[in-house]
């Protein structure tokens, strides 16, 4: 071999196939398909036993020089093979880097988020479990980087309370214009408790009103004397009560006359019955001109993933932190004198409320009807919007169930009736009433007043089951007959009928 080949042999082993062929991965892998090809159209060395004859070497009647040069070339092509090879991983693993966290999808981050919160407590909405997490580590998880805030902040807030002030129509509205936020929402709770006229226009009933509620407390509180110490509190409470009993007694008596800490309390009580008066003045202007439920039915159509509402007319469990906190503080005990009351308590029919909110839905279902014949069109898919009513803790006539269902005027619904108390009429009759309205579907839990008071409880679960009886698909003997499942009548006029006999 002369000097000049082999110079130029050890010039083309120096230089690199990426250099060679070019910088890009395509070029290395159009060089190693050349490659490959020229290897595939090397003659193959066959043995001379093999019957083949025209394949052996010595068939050719090539010399030992032929085979070599053969040989060497092989090699070449072998090792050009493998840097090119080698050059495509190098360049390949360039562009390849560890997974990260972000690199995961959006839908599994939110599942992480989601099995972040916790373990939830329930909250009822329409028929919902509607759970409600505490929110401290979402909170945490969003201040972390933008990805994370993104993809967490839905998780902030799933139920939305209010109760009937401008105040709350104020909140709901703003959540409904933060995209974010409002993607997790799935149920609204309105609290619909009133302040009391008889209470606002006289501080006598006001007064007498919260001493007794503050008597309660004190009963409470004798009944646990024997496990803590709870003097100290008791002997405050009954303070409290002398001196506002000194005040509807004796409202006459000059200031200088009193005991110091009679005057405390006293004052107290005055400034809270004029607030008193002014709450209860901006809650029937926002009732009347209907800029509340307006603003709640603006903002659900903005929040197309919320599936419930429940109307609440409020228990004893709404306000119970306040109730049990009035003796440790002036401020908590001025909250309590500020608490609305609840229809049970006013006894009160808040007619013109519920028939509202009757519309309401009966407007969002049309609305809804238009739109989603629209997107099918459009999508071929139906946008969600509220399924599912609850109306808990009322006291309820059969006039007053009958005009809200004609609000609703055919509104399909999932309606609950939790805790309702029936003031006139009789339960046989609401369930007549409700097998007319057969395009809602019924559920009763927990029903009060009427016949049912004279009932026994035992009686009262056969025809209404209980709600730890009843499975989510399962229907009591009173929802059988509304939704008109054949075989089943009545069961109260079952029973008259059987009593006869």
């Amino acid at each position: 071999m002369s000097h000049t080949t082999m110079s130029f042999q050890m010039n083309q082993m120096a230089t690199s196939p990426a250099e060679t062929c070019g910088s890009t991965l395509a070029d290395l892998y159009a060089c190693l398909a050349r490659v490959n090809k020229q290897l595939a159209g090397l003659p193959k060395a066959v043995p001379l036993t093999t019957s083949k004859f025209e394949n052996a070497w010595v068939s050719r009647d090539r010399s030992a020089k032929a085979r070599q040069e053969a040989a060497s070339r092989k090699r070449g092509l072998l090792a050009e093979q493998g840097s090119l090879r080698a050059a495509i991983g190098s360049k390949s693993k360039r562009g390849v880097r560890e997974l990260h966290v972000f690199d995961l999808p959006e839908e599994i981050i939110c599942q992480i988020f989601e099995h972040l919160r916790g373990s939830p407590y329930v909250e009822e909405a329409s028929g919902l479990a509607c759970l409600r997490h505490a929110s401290k580590d979402i909170r945490n998880v969003r201040l972390t980087c933008r990805r994370f805030y993104g993809a967490s902040s839905h998780l902030l807030l799933s139920l939305i309370t209010l109760d009937l002030s401008a105040a709350s129509a104020s909140r709901i509205r703003d959540i409904s214009q933060q995209p974010l936020i409002r993607r997790g929402v799935r149920g609204v709770k309105v609290q619909m408790q009133f302040y009391d006229e008889g209470l606002a226009h006289s501080l006598r009933d006001f007064a007498i009103y919260n001493i007794v509620k503050l008597r309660q407390e004190i009963r409470r509180l004798e009944g646990l004397s024997e496990w803590n110490n709870n003097e100290k509190d008791i002997k405050k409470a009954n303070l409290i009560v002398n001196s506002w009993l000194a005040l509807v007694e004796n409202p006459l008596q000059p200031a200088h006359a009193m005991d110091e800490r009679h005057l405390r309390y006293q004052n107290l009580l005055l400034d809270a019955h004029e607030e008193y008066k002014l709450l209860r003045k901006k809650q029937c202007n926002t009732l009347e001109d209907g800029s509340f439920i307006k603003a709640v039915g603006q903002a659900l159509s903005r929040m197309p993933q919320v599936k419930g509402l429940q109307l609440c007319g409020g228990n004893w469990f709404d306000n119970v932190r306040i109730r049990f906190g009035v003796l440790k503080s002036d401020h908590i005990l001025r909250q309590a004198l500020l608490l609305p009351m609840t229809c049970h308590e006013m006894d009160f029919q808040p007619i013109q409320t519920l028939n509202a909110w009757g519309q309401l839905f009966h407007d969002q279902s049309n609305a809804q009807t238009i739109s989603n014949s629209i997107s099918r069109r459009v999508v071929g898919k139906s946008r969600r919007h509220v399924q599912k009513v609850m109306l808990s803790d009322f006291v309820i006539s059969t006039s007053l169930l009958e005009n809200f269902l004609n609000c609703l005027g055919g509104s399909p619904l999932k309606v609950t009736l939790k805790n309702v108390g029936l003031k006139t009429g009789t339960w046989e009759g609401i369930l007549d009433l409700l097998r007319q309205h057969d395009y809602c579907v019924w559920r009763i839990d927990e029903p009060v007043g009427a016949e049912l008071n004279l009932m026994a409880v035992a009686e009262k679960r056969r025809i209404f089951g209980s709600s730890r009886s009843k499975s989510s698909e399962g229907l009591s003997l009173a929802e059988s007959y509304i939704a008109g499942v054949p075989g089943f009548t009545n069961p109260f006029t079952v029973d008259t009928a059987s009593d006869e006999e």
